[in-house]
């Protein structure tokens, strides 16, 4: 089986880069006993969005699971637009940020791409992709937050039922730091107006 998997591996720790080396150790774990070969689309291995859209298009179209983890601009959507239907299975990483209604382009991102997500599959009515939104909050951080084996466990449940769409993590309040704290309040108390 071939897996692409967009974003880069390197880059500062936050939720996000943990996320896409679980997926690669996930995916290389699976390799031994299932031969999975994972395809890194990202600057770091010379796809960039805005300058090799198609070529990216193309790569993901050759593999049979398609992980859209990276998160610039609109591109999430985009490339979940042009391969779904023609990609067996796709994982599409989202954020709890998506959940709250914020002009914060990462929030508007997400949130997009979790409503196309649901959308998608209703206005196709394809039945040949199966779509995995995972809406990912904290991950483990001073023993609090999604251990990568939780994460794992979650992806070996749905490879075994496709059937689910959406799973949304618990939001790890108690992880932050303290910036990001004053972030969290300043958004429920916007939601709260």
């Amino acid at each position: 089986m071939n897996v692409a998997i967009t974003g880069s591996r390197k880059g500062i720790r936050h939720s996000g880069s943990y996320i896409l080396n679980w997926l690669h150790d996930y995916f290389a774990k699976l390799s031994k006993y299932q031969g999975y070969n994972v395809t890194q689309l990202s600057r770091e291995t010379g796809y960039n969005f805005n300058e090799n859209f198609d070529d990216i298009v193309n790569e993901i179209l050759k593999n049979d699971v398609f992980v859209n983890a990276s998160c610039i601009d609109d591109y999430q959507i985009k490339l979940l637009n042009a391969v779904y239907g023609k990609v067996k299975h796709i994982i599409c990483i989202g954020s709890i940020a998506g959940d709250f209604n914020t002009d914060e382009d990462y929030a508007r991102v997400k949130r997009n791409l979790k409503q196309r997500c649901k959308m998608l599959p209703i206005e196709t009515l394809n039945t040949h992709t199966n779509l995995f939104h995972m809406t990912i909050s904290e991950v483990e951080k001073d023993g609090k937050g999604m251990s990568q084996e939780e994460f794992n466990k979650v992806l070996d449940f749905w490879f075994e039922n496709p059937t689910i769409a959406n799973i949304d993590f618990k939001h790890y309040v108690e992880s932050y730091d303290d910036w990001k704290k004053e972030k969290i309040k300043r958004i429920v108390d916007e939601q709260g107006s």
